[in-house]
């Protein structure tokens, strides 16, 4: 199994994807929140889902579970 990606990777990682993503401050508690074990957690608006591909690295491994919701 793959080691989870440092903060730092995932930044660069989520560079090339389309969409919006606030301050580094954001991402960094996104990140944080998303490391942890067992989390669920949903984003309503996810646009063209750049910081859903943050979470979603962030989340590997941890055992949880997330859910974008968008209308288009």
């Amino acid at each position: 199994m793959s080691e989870i990606m440092p903060p730092v990777e995932i930044y660069k990682a989520i560079d090339g994807v389309e969409g919006f993503m606030g301050s580094e401050n954001q991402k960094a508690i996104m990140y944080a929140l998303a490391s942890r074990q067992k989390v669920v957690a949903a984003e309503i608006g996810t646009y063209k889902g750049k910081s859903a591909v943050l979470v979603g690295l962030a989340m590997q491994r941890n055992d949880g579970h997330y859910y974008c919701i968008d209308t288009f």
